[in-house]
Parts: C-alpha cells; sequence; structure tokens
C-alpha cells in the first residue's frame, strides 16, 4: 500500500500539522473519542466495527470511507484489527468552506447531522481514491517547488470523487432526524458559516435559530461536549 506508515507535511509558521497522510493496521488509532481540530478522512481496507459519531452509531465493514470535520466527536470500536489509511488536513491548509463552489462538499461529504458520515467504496471507486492517495504520498516524499499547490490540487480531486460517491448513495430516504436538537445543531453550522463576520455571541445565534441561550447551550453540550462557545474569528471553523 504505502512503503512508509506516515507521511506529513508541517506549517512553518507555526510548527503545527498542516497536512498528514498514514496508514494503520490496528484499530488502537480511533478507539477512543477524537475531537480534532482538523478534518480527519479514513479509508477502512479491512476489518470491521461499530462507529459512534455525534449522537449515533453504525456499523461499518471494510472498504468504507468515513469523512469528519474539525471538532466532530467520533470513535471507531472494533473487536479485530482495522487496516487502513487516513488523510488529516487543516483548515489553515485547506479550508473546506472557502472552496465549496468548487468541490461541492461542504454539507455533503462532511458538515450534515442529518446523513451518515461514511460512504461505501466498491473496488473501482476504492482503487480510484487510493491511486490519488499514492500521488499525493509521492508528492510529499519530494522536495519539490509549490509542493502546497500540488497537494491542495490532488486533495481537491479526491474530495470531489468522494463527494460524487456520496452524492450516488445518498437517498432522501435516509434523512429520519426525530432529535429536536440534531436540527438545532446543523442549522447553528450553517449560521456560523454565513455569519461567523459579525456575529459573535451564543445569544445572537439563538435569536437567529428562535430558540433560547439555555436551550442552544444544551444543544451543543449534547453534541460536542462543550459547556459554550464564542466565535470572535474563525481559526477553529475556518
Amino acid at each position: 500500500m504505502l512503503s512508509q506508515s506516515v507521511y506529513t507535511l508541517v506549517n512553518q509558521q507555526n510548527g503545527n500539522l498542516s497536512f498528514k497522510v498514514f496508514e494503520f493496521d490496528n484499530s488502537s488509532y480511533f478507539d477512543h473519542i477524537q475531537r480534532n481540530n482538523y478534518f480527519t478522512i479514513i479509508i477502512i481496507t479491512s476489518g470491521e466495527g461499530l462507529a459512534k459519531v455525534d449522537l449515533s452509531e453504525y456499523s461499518f465493514q471494510e472498504n468504507t470511507l468515513f469523512a469528519f470535520y474539525p471538532y466532530q466527536p467520533f470513535m471507531l470500536a472494533s473487536e479485530k484489527p482495522l487496516t487502513g489509511i487516513s488523510i488529516q488536513f487543516h483548515h489553515d491548509f485547506f479550508c473546506i468552506y472557502k472552496h465549496h463552489k468548487e468541490i461541492a462538499s461542504n454539507g455533503i461529504l462532511f458538515n450534515n447531522v442529518y446523513q451518515r458520515p461514511f460512504i461505501f467504496l466498491d473496488q473501482n471507486n476504492k482503487q480510484t481514491l487510493l491511486n490519488i492517495v499514492k500521488e499525493i504520498v509521492n508528492e510529499l516524499k519530494m522536495e519539490a517547488l509549490r509542493k502546497d499547490e500540488v497537494l491542495v490540487s490532488y486533495l481537491k480531486i479526491f474530495l470531489v470523487f468522494a463527494t460524487r460517491i456520496k452524492l450516488e448513495q445518498q437517498s432522501i430516504k435516509e434523512v429520519n432526524v426525530t432529535d429536536k436538537q440534531l436540527f438545532i445543531v446543523q442549522n447553528l453550522r450553517n449560521a456560523i458559516e454565513d455569519d461567523f463576520r459579525t456575529k459573535h455571541s451564543a445569544s445572537e445565534y439563538a435569536d437567529m435559530l428562535h430558540v433560547t441561550p439555555v436551550v442552544l447551550a444544551r444543544a451543543c453540550k449534547k453534541s460536542f461536549q462543550y459547556d459554550s462557545f464564542r466565535f470572535n474569528n474563525r481559526k477553529d471553523y475556518c
């Protein structure tokens, strides 16, 4: 699959992780709750288990692709070894929200609490995505001019293909939301994307969503384990 297990690109200005690709061969990487400050894509190449995501649980098996947005709580539990590949990237490296018109993945592949956060891959789709990952790894190995731009281009292609697959599998029948708090959380995310530059307080977003600040706080705490939130800028939300 990959000749080495981990490839990373570090932000030279602050030393933080910008982009990472790694191969895993057991379930210990994701067997506890994750709340990462970057986007995470996981391709399961062998194994099966239970995914706990937000407020839901899903069974999964090999040839499954997961897509998680920053700070989304998730874990993958399995009694047997899991193998696969993960791609992780910070929004400073590639911001989904700024490029959503180009790749159409925001609200489809990422950031939709109404849809399952994964897709199934047939052999052709799986091989196509793994081939793109191979090109990404080859680029990460090189010390070449404009490496960031090349990696972003490959990442865009990967996300476009993954979004196409999800659109093919997505059905209105799958949308079955019974928890009012899920509606509140999704509408909050949409409101933040539209108004983060001008609205920063919980009370402002509560007014927009026609709920009380207490109800909004409870919904956020249930989904994200946060006691409160502020959006003075979009460093953590892009």
